[in-house]
């Protein structure tokens, strides 16, 4: 019945409201369900915690489950100790580094156990020429006789599934095979 936003002190809580604003630490005990925004410097959590609505705060520690639905913002670094599975068309990371402790990566995944053949795999990069944009990268071609890897460097079309190129767009790959000299 507070009909906007409820700006609490520390230690004075209000369930029900469509935002939820304080500058102190936010520490819930039980289950917190939030139907609107949710804007705090700290966020500490021991039971579960429902948000519909925007997450913005600058530390989370949260040992139940959590539900954002909405979108969320951390300030700061974010540490998840158990598996992440991202479910979107695109995930976007904006980094200067990117580390991965393991030593293998798994590219469409998805395709095992089903018998098909059905799409190309490998990895492209972006790059520019002359306003235009261009893809380089190693990819296995499905369609070749001998499901060969390929290199192509300045596609015009962005690889998907399968990955359309012509011989001239054929990639170099400089190479030492089976002990032999680079010169």
């Amino acid at each position: 019945g507070m009909g906007g936003a409820a700006y609490v002190l520390a230690d004075n809580y209000y369930s029900n409201a469509s935002h939820f604003i304080t500058t102190q630490p936010l520490n819930v005990t039980g289950v917190g369900t939030f139907s609107g925004n949710v804007s705090a410097s700290h966020v500490i959590a021991s039971g579960d915690v429902d948000i519909t609505g925007e997450v913005n705060a600058a530390t989370a520690a949260i040992t139940g489950a959590a539900a954002i639905t909405g979108v969320a913002t951390f300030g700061n670094n974010v540490t998840i100790d158990g598996n992440l599975t991202v479910s979107g068309t695109t995930t976007t990371v904006s980094s200067t580094t990117v580390k991965i402790n393991d030593s293998m990566l798994s590219l469409a995944d998805n395709q095992t156990g089903t018998g098909a053949d059905a799409v190309d795999v490998g990895f492209y990069g972006t790059h520019d020429v002359g306003g235009t944009d261009k893809f380089s990268g190693i990819f296995r071609d499905t369609s070749h006789s001998n499901k060969a890897f390929v290199v192509v460097e300045g596609i015009t079309t962005e690889p998907t599934g399968t990955v359309s190129y012509s011989a001239s767009e054929l990639g170099q790959l400089d190479a030492i095979i089976d002990g032999g000299t680079y010169s």
